[in-house]
């Protein structure tokens, strides 16, 4: 029954690994080649929120992630490209032609109309202080901490692993 249970664990962590590895390289080919603003795969598109326009709903530092709409509707919060801003705020009025939003701790709303080529997609998950961590993954070089700390404790499980099989030979 363990043995099952254990073999279940490895093929949902393998497949789950595998969807996130042809979820990254479909960012990636997005950002890079297509040399897209906001990568996108599958519809699907995340962020770094970076002001707090959106409290209490989002907060700065938070990692939000947008599924493609085809049609968006007032309360609906949107991600959206104006002025070569990535811009987080709520649609509060739906027109003919688009979309008036505003950030839930504005005061006003936006005084600008978003139209629908300019809409990454509706945010449907937000990962509190996330972002933080990615941020520090690109830009302070944490992703070399992060690799070496897993390469070290990959080593120290693998020397374990050879002392105890070491062990086991010489009994």
């Amino acid at each position: 029954m363990k043995k099952s249970i254990s073999l279940v664990f490895k093929i949902l962590g393998s497949v789950l690994l595998g969807i996130l590895f042809v979820f990254v390289i479909g960012l990636s080919y997005d950002k890079f080649i297509n040399k897209s603003e906001n990568p996108k795969f599958l519809g699907v598109s995340s962020a770094i929120v970076l002001s707090n326009s959106m409290e209490d709903k989002i907060s700065a530092g938070d990692l939000i992630i947008t599924f493609d709409k085809n049609n968006y509707k007032v309360d609906d919060i949107i991600m959206y490209r104006y002025d070569g801003e990535t811009v987080t705020h709520r649609i509060v009025e739906v027109l003919e032609n688009g979309y008036i939003t505003k950030g839930d701790a504005n005061e006003f709303p936006d005084e600008y109309v978003i139209f629908e080529n300019n809409i990454f997609g509706k945010v449907n998950i937000i990962i509190p202080k996330y972002g933080y961590f990615i941020h520090w993954l690109k830009f302070e070089g944490g992703i070399f901490i992060l690799i070496g700390v897993g390469a070290l404790i990959f080593s120290v499980f693998m020397l374990i692993k050879y002392l105890t099989t070491k062990n086991k030979e010489n009994e």
